[in-house]
């Protein structure tokens, strides 16, 4: 199978994510059915691999993960979070992956940075103006009008994968 005829794709929810991964001809021969098996799957976090009719069954996989019950605090300590920075960026993870909010303003990011206790420190809200900027100039977020920030493509990238991986 040629790269022209690979597809890759994530469909994100707030509740799962849906990633595939296979032949072309099998997602428009049978998007209809992925959809439907996608659907009546119970979760068990594990990967299932559908019917296709090919050889190729192994390379059209389907990954759903209840990502619900993670948690600021399950993300900070999985990153090993202990600075101001890696706070944030656990916040930020969670308003992302976990509440589907592609982004957010500071009292919001605060919100979330508080449920990392006991990481979470007072002086944290007090240095998130310089947290942010200093995120700002890693390129780890990037900053909408309305100073509304984003976790960067890059940030998201490097952080999918970990959160995929939480128990």
């Amino acid at each position: 199978m040629t790269d022209a005829q690979h597809v890759l794709f994530n469909i994100k929810t707030a509740t799962f994510t849906l990633k595939y991964k296979g032949s072309e001809k099998f997602l428009l021969e049978q998007l209809t059915e992925v959809a439907k098996e996608f659907a009546n799957m119970p979760f068990n976090g594990n990967v299932a691999n559908l019917p296709n009719g090919s050889d190729q069954q192994s390379e059209n996989k389907i990954i759903k993960s209840a990502r619900q019950e993670l948690t600021t605090h399950t993300i900070a300590r999985q990153l090993n979070a202990k600075t101001g920075k890696e706070v944030t960026i656990a916040a930020m993870a969670k308003l992302y992956f976990i509440e589907d909010q592609t982004s957010a303003q500071r009292h919001t990011i605060l919100s979330a940075m508080q449920e990392a206790t006991p990481i979470y420190k007072d002086s944290m809200r007090s240095n998130l103006t310089r947290i942010i900027k200093g995120l700002l100039s890693d390129g780890a977020l990037v900053k909408f009008r309305n100073n509304h920030y984003s976790l960067s493509d890059q940030e998201i990238q490097k952080l999918g994968p970990m959160i995929d991986g939480i128990n």
